[in-house]
């Protein structure tokens, strides 16, 4: 798919007004609007960036899904599985981290950690909410992460 240079016009705009170097969001209507990706379940992690540029931490699963849209940097993570299970906020953390290496330096992110009221995507859903921000700060301690 091909980027929607307006809607990107518009968060770069937006996120230069509020001075952030980014905007992160994991609802699956932001990743939709950051990155034209729908996650089917959730877990997904959707970054778009004060130059222009998008990218998504995604389930090894949706990875294929995932390049339908317009993130220039797609990494994916394992959840859980039959030999190990491990809090969903730990499987993200390395290659959270490999993404943002690959992104750049980040000092102030805006962060979607409110209350949300989110259609179904699937059976059942994950909601990142607060755990988000929590997430980053263990990421990039450095960072100032504002929720929006």
């Amino acid at each position: 798919m091909s980027p929607d240079r307006e809607r990107l016009a518009r968060i770069t705009a937006a996120l230069r007004a509020a001075n952030l170097d980014a905007l992160v969001c994991a609802l699956p209507s932001n990743v939709l609007l950051l990155t034209g990706y729908w996650p089917v379940v959730g877990t997904s992690i959707a970054i778009a960036t004060r130059d222009g540029h998008a990218a998504a931490l995604v389930p090894e699963d949706e990875h294929q899904l995932a390049t339908c849209g317009w993130a220039e940097h797609i990494e994916t993570f394992k959840p859980s599985t039959l030999d190990e299970i491990k809090p969903l906020q730990l499987a993200v953390t390395a290659p959270l981290k490999s993404l943002l290496q690959r992104i750049g330096p980040l000092r102030r992110i805006g962060c979607d950690a409110g209350l949300a009221s989110e259609p179904a995507s699937y059976a059942a859903m994950n909601l990142y909410a607060a755990e988000l921000p929590r997430i980053f700060r263990r990421v990039m301690p450095g960072a100032k992460i504002a929720g929006v």
